[in-house]
């Protein structure tokens, strides 16, 4: 089709000049990150099964084996739902699970790749800008070394996915920048895609857009519309094919799991209930969000603080101009800062580090980026003094490695909680319930992967009809009408359901101390007046399953 001969040309169209950074220094990039995975899969093989950090990617697992299986995409099979924030990812976790690989492992591997794929990509970026090799090399092992980036690899969710999509689609779109023959195209698309992956990097388009358009020189109307057109037809083409999927899977334009956590807060909900109060609030907080990013990357690499303020100055051109053309990264700058203001005024909740920044680890590459581009200008001028700059860069990396450590042990905690608690509920399910009994909990994902009940979702994410309950505390009233055989909850989130003992009859809990990544210390294992006894069985009256410490 035509639109895939533009896509074609415009990749081909902006061939890279010969690059900066040599195979040797890719293959080491790339051998820094598999040993990292490599290293924090050890460390939480050292007090725990294999496993995840988090309950929800258990829940990308389901989806893929349910559409690998012919159910649809489904988390119940058979029933459609568009609980998936990263519709993109769980289409990617079905080729292994078509191909029968372990699949937990193949999570891992797919994941390590693709933060692989980020580290390279950040470092041509960075040499392309600046033509410099130091900075490139700097990108890129601060990617490759980086803790959130390594937890992402091996965490078994989207995140690398995003980074890597973001690394690439930045890579391509200042390539694009600097061929007269370019449409833009191929950046687009790329850039929409990140949003398919992590919804709120949508923002990310129209920032490029307005970028490119400007350094096209398309000061006339007619002439930034020429220009702007096609790579709006890419990204469009891509935004329409998602609010589609959703509305095939959901019955609406975006995933339920925005539905069940975010709706009823910002921007738009506020300006839905005449809240002016609420509206100044959401404009009002925007800087916070900046603020709040900006702290946590410094916390990440606080020694490449300098490189980072350098490295905006620099992409923002307000350094004379040289020969690397570094203002072509301007984008990389304007992104960092406005996109957690946006989300801050239209997607508040969920708060914006949740999991130590899985939200956000995108913006994480960004800030390498800025920091690399720095450690190359300064190294331009320091002239004899340039081992000042290389002994900045050394101690820089020398404590992401540190920090490696200290992280790597985190994320062990994180899986041994998961394991302890989540994983341990879905023995007990196997051993106590038919294959068919109905199963009522707040965390989903390992429990319906490892178990095969259907489940209720308590929270609403893949049961979208409890999300009126739960705004209206009536999560009670919703049970009576769905009537599961057991209901699995951290009852502090229930507060409505305290003293329910005509619904709800503990028969069992899970305890797993310490609480380092889940939402309490006990899943408690309630009976039901509707539970049925050939579905629920060999169970005493009040059993501890297991207290993990």
């Amino acid at each position: 089709s035509r639109a895939v001969e533009t896509i074609g040309d415009d990749v081909r169209a902006a061939a890279p000049p010969p690059p900066l950074v040599r195979p040797l220094e890719r293959a080491g990039i790339a051998i820094v990150v598999i040993l990292n995975a490599a290293y924090y899969c050890a460390a939480a093989r050292q007090v725990t099964a294999p496993g995840f950090p988090l309950d929800d990617s258990w829940i990308h697992l389901q989806f893929a084996r349910n559409l690998a299986s012919g159910y649809g995409f489904s988390f119940n099979p058979g029933i459609s739902s568009s609980g998936s924030t990263a519709p993109l990812w769980t289409f990617m976790l079905v080729v292994p699970t078509l191909l029968h690989v372990n699949i937990m492992a193949a999570a891992k591997v797919l994941g390590t790749a693709l933060t692989i794929v980020t580290a390279i990509a950040a470092a041509d970026l960075v040499g392309l800008l600046t033509l410099s090799r130091v900075g490139a090399v700097v990108a890129g092992l601060a990617v490759a070394l980086s803790p959130r980036l390594a937890w992402a690899s091996v965490s078994g969710m989207e995140v690398s996915l995003y980074c890597a999509l973001t690394a690439v689609a930045l890579l391509q779109y200042v390539k694009a920048l600097r061929t007269p023959r370019a449409s833009g195209v191929a950046w687009a698309v790329l850039t929409a895609l990140i949003g398919t992956a992590r919804p709120e990097s949508f923002v990310f388009f129209p920032v490029l857009l307005a970028h490119w358009v400007w350094r096209r020189g398309g000061r006339s109307w007619r002439h930034a519309t020429e220009l702007a057109w096609r790579p709006l037809a890419g990204a469009c083409a891509v935004s329409l094919a998602y609010v589609a999927f959703n509305y095939y899977t959901g019955g609406r334009p975006l995933p339920n799991t925005f539905y069940a956590k975010s709706a009823d807060h910002g921007l738009f909900a506020a300006l839905g209930r005449l809240d002016w109060e609420g509206v100044w609030i959401a404009l009002n907080d925007a800087p916070q969000f900046v603020d709040v990013l900006l702290r946590w990357s410094y916390d990440q690499a606080p020694l490449l603080t300098l490189g980072v303020l350098v490295g905006a100055l620099s992409y923002l051109g307000a350094f004379p101009a040289s020969r690397t053309g570094a203002s072509d990264g301007a984008g990389i700058v304007l992104i960092y800062l406005l996109a957690p203001a946006v989300r801050g005024v239209l997607v508040p909740e969920p708060i914006l580090l949740l999991h130590d920044g899985r939200y956000v680890a995108h913006l994480l590459v960004l800030y390498f980026l800025m920091a690399a581009g720095g450690i190359a200008w300064l190294w331009t001028q320091a002239g004899a003094r340039r081992w000042l700059v290389s002994a900045l860069a050394v101690l820089a990396i020398a404590q992401l490695v540190l920090e490696d450590s200290r992280y790597a042990r985190t994320y062990a905690a994180q899986v041994k909680n998961i394991n302890d608690l989540q994983v341990v509920t879905s023995e007990w399910i196997r051993q106590h319930t038919s294959s068919d009994a109905r199963i009522a909990t707040n965390d989903i994902g390992a429990i319906a992967y490892l178990t095969g009940r259907p489940v209720i979702d308590t929270q609403g994410l893949v049961t979208p009809a409890i999300i009126p309950y739960r705004r209206t505390a009536r999560t009670a009233a919703y049970l009576v009408e769905a009537k599961p055989d057991l209901v699995i909850i951290f009852p502090e989130w229930y507060p409505e359901l305290r003293g329910r003992r005509d619904i709800l009859d503990e028969i069992a809990h899970v305890t797993a101390r310490p609480v380092v990544i889940a939402y309490g210390p006990t899943l408690v294992i309630y009976r039901t007046p509707w539970t049925r006894p050939d579905h629920v069985y060999g169970v005493p009256p009040l059993a501890r399953v297991a207290q993990a410490r």
